[in-house]
């Protein structure tokens, strides 16, 4: 039984059963858009995209996350507030991450843990990640130092999504909803159309095996593999492409910790791949997944 908040979903949340998960994800409004350096979703439907715009959808309607972010393509700032006015079962805790900063170890009141048995709790691990446990609403949330900048990922309840993106009908209480049926067809990109050629596929396809600039390194498969080649190419070697390489592996490093059965170890390229389509799916999928990769782009 999960203790719930006083809210309107939280007779459905107290009688969810714990394996079913999604994930969600924070976003913000960009100063410009570009198709360089634009997040890549996985939607909770399982849609697939890449977009030259970030802006729609948010945690916010929980009540759970806010984002405080400056966007230009890259995060450098995270506030997560966890509201304890409205439950016993956690006081009110924040906690910030500034990229130009090691990711603090506890929230800004010194403390890692809040409300009876521990119904909120921060722990460090290695590699710049802290993850938050929020174990009355079986929520997590995972902050990364990810190269330069910051990545965010987060998984929670399917009936907290559906009820804060108006799936069921309901919208919650906030102007701030999570879209998860993707975005306008004018703001997805086209990987082959637009993607660059300052390094060639091969040399990106290298690049991406390997990860200087973070001390996450996976064997980068799927769309994480395909992202980070697309970017490598695009914008060539160098500091940028440590950046989205680090992305890249911190992303799927989350997908192993959180949803591992998600990814299909996808090895073949995206070269001889059909373009992403909306309605590419994960058959037999038990999780939804939303993934935000944070990459860098250093505007002149």
């Amino acid at each position: 039984m999960i203790k719930s908040k006083k809210m309107r979903w939280t007779e459905r949340v107290a009688r969810m059963e714990k394996k079913r998960h999604a994930y969600g994800i924070l976003v913000g409004k960009p100063e410009r858009k570009s198709p360089l350096g634009r997040p890549r979703l996985r939607w909770v439907d399982n849609i697939k995209m890449d977009l030259r715009e970030i802006g729609w959808g948010g945690i916010d309607w929980i009540d759970l996350v806010q984002d405080r972010n400056e966007w230009r393509a890259l995060v450098n700032t995270v506030t997560i507030i966890i509201r304890g006015r409205s439950t016993p079962c956690a006081d009110e805790k924040t906690y910030e991450a500034t990229s130009d900063a090691p990711l603090p170890a506890m929230f800004i009141d010194g403390t890692q843990r809040s409300g009876p048995e521990e119904g909120v709790t921060l722990t460090v691990h290695e590699q710049q990640r802290i993850e938050i446990y929020v174990r009355y609403i079986e929520t997590t949330l995972i902050v990364r130092q990810a190269g330069r900048y910051l990545a965010f990922s987060a998984r929670m309840p399917e009936e907290l999504v559906s009820f804060g993106s108006g799936v069921d009908g309901d919208f919650g209480d906030s102007s701030l909803q999570l879209c998860v049926r993707g975005c306008p067809a004018s703001e997805r990109l086209d990987p082959i159309a637009e993607r660059g050629h300052k390094l060639p596929w091969d040399k990106a396809m290298e690049r991406c095996r390997r990860s200087d600039s973070n001390e996450v390194t996976n064997n980068l498969t799927d769309h994480y593999l395909d992202w980070c080649v697309f970017d490598v190419m695009t914008t060539g070697d160098g500091a940028v492409a440590n950046d989205f390489t680090a992305a890249a592996h911190s992303a799927q490093a989350d997908v192993f910790r959180l949803d591992p059965q998600s990814l299909k170890n996808k090895t073949t390229s995206y070269r001889e791949q059909n373009p992403y389509s909306s309605h590419t799916s994960f058959p037999g999928c038990p999780s939804i997944l939303v993934v935000l990769l944070v990459v860098a782009l250093q505007w002149a």
